[in-house]
């Protein structure tokens, strides 16, 4: 258990990738907000036809992995996709604003998230593409959000050349 962290000790760090896959070392947006990583391994049933009725030791097989990242918070009043606004850019696929939805079949925009620790360590998720935004709020109280992202690969507390330390943003919360 000497990995185990306990608290919001960290910040989130997001950088649009170049190509889907390829990690980004330099990010965009700084948020002080909550990101939960999850890895999981499917299940593959393998059925095999033997003429017994005796169950086999590898009926189950290891299958692919899936990392799922949900990023969660309050939205904040910022400028364009240095913060929160990145968030509309990955969901609608569009750097531009208004953002517009794209068509059917276009390429989506992958991110690297990094959960950045206070003692210099970091978990980071390479290839994110995001599968939901959920805002909501209500009249005079603050905006909140949570985001779903689908990734390729995850790596946890590493001490390598991470991007340069962020600093802690000062993003006022956004009122209905």
């Amino acid at each position: 258990m000497a990995n185990e962290r306990y608290g919001n000790d960290y910040l989130v760090l997001l950088g649009k990738e170049v190509s889907y896959g390829t990690e980004q070392t330099t990010y965009t947006a700084t948020l002080p907000d909550k990101i939960e990583i999850k890895e999981s391994t499917a299940q593959i049933a393998v059925s095999q036809k033997t003429g017994s009725l005796e169950p086999q030791k590898n009926e189950i097989q290891a299958g692919y992995n899936s990392v799922s990242v949900t990023l969660s918070g309050e939205m904040g009043i910022d400028s364009g996709i240095t913060g929160h606004g990145i968030l509309f850019a990955g969901f609608f696929s569009d750097d531009a604003e208004p953002f517009t939805v794209q068509a059917v079949g276009s390429t989506l925009q992958s991110y690297t998230l990094y959960q950045y620790f206070s003692d210099g360590k970091y978990n980071h998720v390479v290839g994110c593409v995001m599968e939901g935004l959920t805002v909501s709020g209500a009249s005079g109280e603050t905006i909140k959000y949570s985001a779903t992202f689908r990734g390729k690969l995850v790596t946890r507390e590493d001490t390598g050349s991470p991007p340069s330390p962020p600093r802690q943003p000062e993003i006022p919360p956004l009122l209905f």
